[in-house]
């Protein structure tokens, strides 16, 4: 039996630059993947902002949803691939900002005709807490908590809801929108940049979210 293991071929030799270069080229693709999910997000947005430009509101929301969903997914893709960089966490703050703050700004300004002096007042708080609070998470990142993760502040996301809030008012009553910014544009400026804490939604909640995202773009742009 001791001969026939001297006899038997050894295993092939894999060389350990080839090995190195392998993982390289394997943590390459999934860079590219990552990546790819945030350029989405990027490029819906500057859609979104241009089609809001043209007065197309129904299509550049659900066009901004689209890229709502490519921002939700980058992240946790880039941390199960073990992909995380500060490069792509840059870039997603990026994009953070042009979906969720200048997007729903420019259309509140163009489309739903928020421009008088006292309007560009809140616009622009709402613009700087916003900058703050995303310059804030880039730093300090998510906090953890004694049960799950969380945000520090209320997070941009949900300047969205806030967008299609205008969108129905604007379809029960046009006049009454003024007032529906005034009363909730500065309040939640301020739960930006406040020390509350905010659970980050995980797992089911997370695919919950996106689903009804999907909704939402679809249900728009029927009516």
């Amino acid at each position: 039996r001791r001969a026939e293991l001297d006899r038997s071929p050894d295993p092939p030799f894999v060389p350990i630059a080839q090995n190195q270069h392998n993982m390289q080229d394997s943590r390459q693709l999934k860079l590219l993947a990552v990546n790819a999910l945030t350029v989405m997000g990027m490029i819906s947005a500057l859609i979104a902002i241009m089609l809001i430009i043209r007065g197309a509101f129904a299509l550049s929301l659900a066009v901004a949803v689209v890229g709502f969903v490519c921002d939700s997914l980058d992240g946790p893709l880039a941390r199960r691939l073990s992909v995380v960089t500060r490069f792509g966490a840059g870039f997603d703050a990026l994009v953070d900002l042009m979906l969720y703050l200048v997007y729903p700004a420019v259309s509140w300004y163009i489309f739903f005709a928020f421009h008088d002096v006292l309007a560009l007042l809140v616009l622009l708080f709402f613009l700087l807490c916003g900058s703050f609070r995303l310059v804030r998470t880039a730093t300090k990142g998510v906090q953890l908590g004694q049960t799950r993760h969380y945000f520090v502040g209320v997070p941009v996301v949900l300047s969205l809801p806030l967008l299609i809030g205008s969108f129905a008012i604007t379809l029960i009553e046009p006049g009454w929108n003024s007032t529906y910014l005034y009363a909730t544009l500065p309040l939640f400026s301020l739960f930006m940049v406040s020390r509350i804490p905010f659970p980050k939604p995980r797992g089911r909640e997370l695919y919950v979210l996106l689903i009804l995202s999907a909704a939402i773009a679809f249900g728009i742009l029927v009516l």
